[in-house]
């Protein structure tokens, strides 16, 4: 059994393209990875690894995924995320701790607020985000991937985190929370950031699934997570941190101050960066129509 690799599981055919395509983003930061994928389809693609077919067919395939992962050290990733630094960091995290996640950014969205009636959990303890999830294999992992399985599942719950809060909380397992900096759904926070505050390693948007999905041998690029201010931005504070290869690099060229001559050229705006990261005016209305619903 491996000791260490990524896993990534999709259903339908737009999850699956951005996976393959997530997945060549990862290895253009972590080239030797073990990558593997559970999906519903015998695919073959020599971005992974290996390719699994998923038992059962459903929208919440993570479980399955972790519990079925050939690793000890397992970093499951959504198939909406993009790996712009090194992540090796949390494979040693899983030395010490079962799990390991970062808390929801949105904390005060109606669907991180709401509670399970059977499960209520204190406001102190938040939601933590199912996108990113570190997991070491033993007894206690495999126990509370099944339960979080079954809660899901034969319960049809339409979302995963609120039972995946409820389980954390009256589980026995050493849980490390990642800094915000290794799920970044939301960038806007990050504007604001100096060169005090750490970079970003692992981008997370939701608005790749709201439009094309594009071609699946073709990495996911910062221009489609982020527009051009928020790339200029990130390419700040991924040259300003100093546990990265960029930061020593700029100094190594005597502090120039054109980022460009020490980031790679993935890492650089295009002319369409940003093009798609504006929801379709249906989503817009049904996201209007939601939010003024009467209560």
């Amino acid at each position: 059994m491996a000791n260490r690799g990524f896993v990534y599981a999709a259903t339908g055919r737009d999850y699956l393209t951005l996976a393959r395509r997530s997945a060549r983003a990862l290895r253009r930061v972590h080239p030797e990875a073990e990558i593997d994928l559970f999906c519903e389809e015998d695919l073959e693609d020599p971005v992974f690894n290996r390719v699994h077919r998923l038992e059962r067919v459903s929208r919440r395939p993570k479980m399955e995924a972790l519990l079925r992962s050939r690793f000890e050290h397992t970093l499951y990733m959504d198939a909406d995320t993009m790996v712009v630094a090194q992540v090796g960091d949390i494979f040693d995290v899983l030395d010490r701790f079962d799990i390991a996640l970062t808390a929801e950014q949105r904390r005060n969205d109606a669907r991180n607020v709401a509670q399970l009636p059977e499960a209520p959990v204190p406001v102190a303890f938040p939601v933590m985000n199912g996108g990113l999830i570190a997991l070491r294999r033993n007894p206690r992992t495999t126990r509370f991937l099944t339960d979080w399985q079954t809660w899901v599942h034969e319960r049809h719950q339409k979302f995963d985190q609120p039972s995946l809060r409820a389980l954390l909380y009256r589980s026995d397992l050493r849980m490390h929370v990642l800094p915000p900096e290794y799920n970044v759904m939301f960038f806007g926070p990050f504007m604001r950031l100096g060169r005090a505050f750490s970079a970003p390693r692992i981008l997370h948007q939701p608005l790749l699934h709201q439009n094309p999905v594009g071609d699946p041998t073709t990495p996911l690029g910062v221009g489609d997570m982020l527009n051009k201010a928020q790339i200029a931005q990130l390419n700040q504070l991924l040259c300003t941190d100093q546990t990265l290869p960029y930061y020593r690099a700029l100094l190594d060229a005597g502090g120039a101050s054109e980022l460009a001559s020490v980031l790679p050229n993935w890492l650089q705006p295009t002319p369409e960066a940003g093009r798609n990261l504006k929801l379709p005016s249906r989503w817009r209305v049904r996201l209007r129509d939601w939010l003024y619903r009467p209560i």
